[in-house]
């Protein structure tokens, strides 16, 4: 379904228009629309981008507009938050955004500073990461960290780690590649790898980033406090990109 000219000049109305999904993306949101949700989030921001509103009220509201009718069609989509479809909404606006920036860049909207690089002066990581995984390999391992963190308490920490561990370098070139802001490393790290808002994983990434301090997870509590009072941030999530940069 298209959406209309008026849609286009004042946001997203209730009840908002629904993509055609794909068949792997219709299947999934019958039951569990988390099992194929980078795909989901994929397909609703192309679909939405063109129609959705800059400006930050109108923005907000179409986004409630579409989350309300995605709840009420797929009700598999249902998180805990404000709204049954809160999670679903910031997912899909952190998507929405990325996709902006990636067609910006494909346009030759890219500033400057980021054409030619780091500002002279910058610092910048010298150290070499590991081998990086391929697309394929890499959306394979995002959609499996998904599914797994979304079985709560019944999850395989030790799966969730090992993806962890072979996903760090592709999540490294992000967090200290110098092209993304810190807001929107945030973002991109947040909508990607839900299981940082447990702060086991939080601790084991640092063991990735700090790994000559063998007790760090042990001491992530003690530690992590003084380090956001010192990077004067209020996110563990944050700290992480601060801390490998």
């Amino acid at each position: 379904m298209e959406l209309s000219e008026e849609a286009y000049s004042t946001g997203i109305k209730f009840p908002a228009p629904l993509p055609s999904f794909s068949k792997v993306v219709s299947r999934a949101l019958q039951q569990d629309a988390y099992q194929e949700w980078d795909q989901l989030l994929r397909e609703c921001a192309v679909f939405y981008l063109p129609d959705l509103p800059e400006e930050e009220g109108r923005a907000r509201q179409s986004y409630h507009n579409i989350g309300r009718t995605m709840y009420e069609a797929f009700p598999s989509i249902k998180s805990t938050g404000q709204n049954a479809w809160s999670h679903f909404n910031r997912c899909l606006s952190s998507k929405v955004r990325w996709e902006r920036r990636v067609r910006k860049k494909k346009s030759g909207g890219q500033s400057r500073q980021r054409a030619t690089g780091p500002l002279k002066g910058a610092k910048v990581k010298k150290t070499a990461l590991p081998s990086v995984l391929d697309e394929e390999s890499f959306t394979d391992h995002l959609v499996q960290l998904k599914a797994e963190t979304c079985k709560g308490n019944k999850k395989d920490v030790n799966h969730v780690k090992r993806l962890l561990k072979e996903t760090y370098t592709k999540r490294q070139m992000i967090v200290r590649g110098g092209h993304l802001s810190t807001e929107e490393v945030f973002d991109r790290l947040w909508e990607d790898y839900p299981c940082f808002e447990e702060e086991m994983f939080v601790a084991f990434e640092f063991s990735q980033v700090f790994p000559s301090a063998p007790d760090y997870e042990k001491n992530y509590k003690a530690i992590v406090p003084l380090l956001m009072k010192f990077f004067d941030v209020t996110t563990e999530v944050r700290l992480i990109h601060f801390c490998a940069k």
